[in-house]
């Protein structure tokens, strides 16, 4: 059998499988003038909640965008460079230019 990855799932509060994945979605839908690359039109969804919303407003739903709280949390991307070195330093020319990308230190 595969990786399995086809299996492992994450439960919506609504009981519905979903990938691991956030898909990237239009506030505004692009089908319906919404700007696709205008990074103010673009939020993370679920997959359950990105097929409701299809290609409806928030104003059709009834659905409010959230506020993005402030924080100082940098995704992880600290531990990048620690986690590399762990591994053996693979493919620098790959590992660097996103360590780079991601104002990670090249300790």
């Amino acid at each position: 059998m595969g990786s399995g990855l086809a299996l492992e799932r994450w439960h919506h509060p609504s009981g519905l499988p979903l990938s691991r994945s956030p898909f990237v979605d239009h506030v505004d839908p692009a089908s319906r003038t919404g700007d696709w690359l205008n990074p103010k039109n673009l939020v993370t969804a679920c997959n359950p909640c990105n097929s409701i919303k299809a290609d409806l407003t928030l104003k059709e739903l009834g659905w409010k965008r959230k506020a993005i709280p402030e924080t100082d949390w940098d995704g992880l991307t600290s531990y990048y460079p620690a986690l590399w070195k762990k591994a053996g330093k693979p493919d620098p020319n790959h590992h660097l230019p996103w360590m780079a990308a991601l104002g990670c230190p090249e300790n």
